[in-house]
């Protein structure tokens, strides 16, 4: 697979064996100290809400909006295009600056929102 290959983030499985497809996830947020990959050395600011968070889980990337910051480290993120997650993936976070995606922490996924899909044959 290369960089620019479409299928990047899909998921082939067998009928009946399909991992959930979701729209919404909560996700347990561990911050790092400074970002990764910034030229100059930033601290990482806490997260707030309606801020925008790429998520990479997988090989699958999407944009998030912040919902809802609950106790204990428990984001809730609105996904803006619908992604099919294993559960027990770690999600990596980043975060825009400068006009690039900057690595700004790691999160595990606390529950989720599954959205139906229609199987074609």
């Amino acid at each position: 697979m290369t960089r620019s290959d479409n299928l990047s983030g899909s998921v082939v499985s067998a009928i009946g064996t399909e991992p959930p497809v979701i729209d919404k996830v909560s996700l347990k947020v561990n911050l790092f100290e400074s970002v990764v990959g910034s030229e100059t050395n930033e601290d990482v600011k806490p997260i707030a809400i309606n801020e925008n968070i790429l998520l990479t889980i997988g090989t699958a990337t999407t944009v998030g909006r912040v919902l809802k910051i609950a106790k204990k480290g428990i984001v809730e993120f609105e996904i803006k295009s619908i992604i099919a997650v294993d559960p027990d993936s770690k999600v990596a976070i980043s975060r825009q600056f400068n006009k690039r995606w900057r690595l700004i922490g790691w999160c595990e996924i606390a529950s989720y929102n599954e959205v139906p899909v229609k199987v074609h044959l």
